[in-house]
């Protein structure tokens, strides 16, 4: 798989990713623009805007006749926000792509952010906010961000709080827009089968007269931590949802590939330590995995579950003698290249869709300004030895990074805090 990159003379970036083989044209718009960049006044900013660009444009008065050019050809059309990046994105039949483009890059540049559409979309995602309280993952999701966090924009929801995002006016999403959206700050990544110069063209028409904008900064995270960090947030449930999360390393330390395989070894399938020894022997939880959370500047990785009630003592217990074993024994050399075998499958088959592969090339460039084919990052994860696992894990699966996270009907503490007291010595 290869690309090509062309930066305009205004600091734009085009990815070209072609895929000779396939029937679709993928494109995602992303933006340097995230919840990271928020005041704490307007926190959820981002993901309001991501709404509003729905609403109406100068050439599309409102979301119907945004969507319906996409519907009527079979695709599809949406957005993502996240703590560093917003992107927008289009699936179409490759003999449409100039439709998608044109409706893609319409809604970028040129969103109206009426008064009504403002007021309007603020109930939307009230009601949106409310869901998720309702759901204990994602509850138990933003207590472990703002614990292990803080006061700072990564340890607050994307979303926003209800009282913010009821004080967001016009005037900070103008203003937003032109912070963020501008050339230097955006990357169009396409992949799929395409006729590049037609889209090269139709790209540079629509920014070809708007001016970049250097300087874009973030509140960086200062680790401090000493000892265990532990929440509870009492909620009636029939489960007990937990997150344990160890601070780790940045999106691009060289030890990422590392990083990978571990999750993977414990969490990260159905045959993973984790999910083996705590769902299929003890069975004390239905769903329990590993994830990583890479940031420009620090980075975690976490376990999450949810436990019987009656025995989440036991499933802390369980779930972290995980680590202490990654710590105290090495893992094999079979245990390792299955975790390599299976990264390297997983990746092949998600890059058999042009959308999977249009994110994984834009994600690189905006977010670590290099981009790596997929065979440069099998080469990486297969230099990762047995060694390098052993000494990852005794490196950060340390008390001083540990934080656990609970959301239940629980009232007293003290399991708990004998738990990570006493946990990884």
């Amino acid at each position: 798989m290869d690309y090509k990159k062309e930066i305009m003379s205004n600091g734009l970036r085009i990815l070209f990713v072609p895929m000779k083989e396939t029937r679709a044209t993928s494109i995602i718009i992303g933006v340097g623009a995230g919840s990271r960049y928020e005041e704490k006044r307007t926190n959820g900013l981002a993901h309001f805007a991501e709404h509003l660009f729905f609403k109406g444009t100068r050439k599309r008065s409102n979301s119907k006749a945004i969507t319906i050019e996409i519907d009527r050809l079979g695709g599809t059309i949406n957005a993502f926000t996240g703590e560093e990046i917003t992107g927008f994105w289009v699936q179409v039949p490759s003999s449409k792509e100039i439709i998608g483009l044109d409706v893609l890059l319409d809604l970028v540049t040129a969103p109206l952010f009426r008064e009504q559409d403002i007021e309007k979309e603020r109930g939307v995602i009230i009601e949106e906010l409310n869901m998720y309280q309702d759901d204990p993952r994602d509850v138990v999701a933003n207590l472990a961000k703002k614990l292990v966090y803080g006061d700072t924009p990564l340890g607050r929801k994307i979303i926003g709080e209800k009282e913010t995002v009821k004080r967001i006016v016009k005037k900070d999403f103008t203003k937003y827009l032109k912070d963020f959206y501008t050339p230097d700050n955006i990357v169009v990544s396409i992949a799929g089968n395409f006729e590049e110069t037609k889209l090269k063209k139709y790209i540079n028409n629509y920014f070809k007269n708007r001016k970049s904008k250097k300087a874009r900064f973030f509140k960086k995270i200062k680790e401090a931590q000493k000892v265990p960090n532990f929440a509870l947030q009492f909620k009636e449930t029939d489960q007990a949802h937990i997150i344990l999360t160890f601070r780790t390393i940045k999106r691009t330390d060289p030890k990422r590939f590392i990083q990978e395989i571990l999750a993977l070894i414990l969490g990260g399938n159905m045959s993973s330590r984790l999910f083996v020894n705590i769902r299929d022997r003890l069975g004390i939880a239905y769903y329990i995995s590993s994830s990583i959370d890479p940031f420009a500047d620090c980075g975690a990785l976490s376990v999450a579950a949810g436990f019987d009630l009656q025995r989440i003592e036991l499933g802390l217990r369980a779930t972290l003698r995980e680590f202490e074993k990654l710590k105290s024994k090495k893992i094999t050399e079979a245990e390792l290249k299955r975790a390599k075998d299976c990264l390297i499958g997983s990746t092949e088959l998600l890059l058999e869709s042009s959308k999977a592969v249009s994110r994984f090339f834009l994600e690189q460039e905006l977010l670590e300004e290099k981009i790596r084919i997929p065979e440069k990052l099998y080469e990486e994860l297969r230099k990762v030895s047995v060694s390098d696992i052993y000494n990852f894990a005794n490196k950060y699966f340390v008390p001083r990074g540990l934080n656990l996270a609970v959301v239940g009907p629980f009232k007293e503490t003290n399991v708990f805090d004998n738990i990570l007291n006493n946990a990884l010595k």
